[in-house]
This record gives C-alpha cells, sequence and structure tokens, in this order.
C-alpha cells in the first residue's frame, strides 16, 4: 500500500506539477515513468546495517536502462519529465529509485555531455553515507 502512494505521489502530483511548471514558459514538457517502455529496471535495495542485511520495502537499485523512449522524445524536441519509479527485475511490481541515481543512469545511457541536479539541499555528499564532505557545484 505504501508503494502505491508514492507512485501516485510521484506521478501524479510531484511530476504533474513539474510538467505544468515548465510548460507554463514553453508547452514541451512530457511526464513518464521509468517503468515505461523499459526504460528501468530495478532490483530491491537492502542496505548493510550493523552487518546485517535490511529490508526497507519496495526500494531498488537500478539494474537496467534503456533510453529509447528518452531519445525519441528528445529527438522531438520535447522535455522529458521522469518519475523515478522503476519496474521491478523480480516480480510484476515497481520500485521507488534515487532520483539523483536515476538521473546520473539516464544521461549516462544517453551518453549526454553534461548532467545539472537541481537540488534544496546545501550540495552532493561526496562519499555517501559520510555526510562531511558536500560538493557545492
Amino acid at each position: 500500500a505504501a508503494m502505491r502512494i508514492v507512485r501516485m505521489v510521484l506521478t501524479g502530483v510531484v511530476q504533474r506539477e513539474l510538467v505544468g511548471l515548465v510548460n507554463a514558459h514553453r508547452p514541451l514538457a512530457v511526464g513518464v515513468t521509468g517503468e515505461d517502455a523499459d526504460m528501468l529496471t530495478a532490483a530491491r535495495h537492502r542496505p548493510e546495517v550493523d552487518g546485517r542485511l535490511v529490508d526497507i520495502g519496495r526500494v531498488g537499485a537500478i539494474a537496467h536502462v534503456g533510453p529509447r523512449l528518452l531519445e525519441s522524445l528528445l529527438g522531438e524536441g520535447l522535455i522529458p519529465i521522469v518519475s523515478s519509479i522503476a519496474r521491478s527485475t523480480e516480480d510484476a511490481h515497481v520500485y521507488n529509485v534515487n532520483a539523483d541515481t536515476m538521473a546520473a543512469s539516464l544521461a549516462t545511457a544517453l551518453r549526454a555531455s553534461k548532467l545539472v541536479l537541481v537540488t534544496d539541499v546545501a550540495g552532493l555528499y561526496a562519499n555517501w553515507p559520510d555526510t562531511e564532505e558536500v560538493y557545492e557545484r
């Protein structure tokens, strides 16, 4: 039930808001999710805490990136807004994946010359989970 809510919020609220903001300037944004057109698959992410694997629910690590849909949209001059939801490699369900990791994976698959992350935090951690060193740019 929790993943259903996450999916609804990411695709039905957050994504729609971002698409609307872009389209207010020029109507070129298109909302998609990583589960669309074999864009992303993910496997269960089970972090190790104190030497033990922890089940954190429907959180996944990206296993496969298929850039065909994004290449098509970008080729048409459109701006894809991608929600961080990926199809599961193990079952018929989906996973929530880290949005920064997803963006980097998509940029790599697209052979992008640059990846720009827009965030509301001080920067990116240089060596997660160590929070001491932060890249500000």
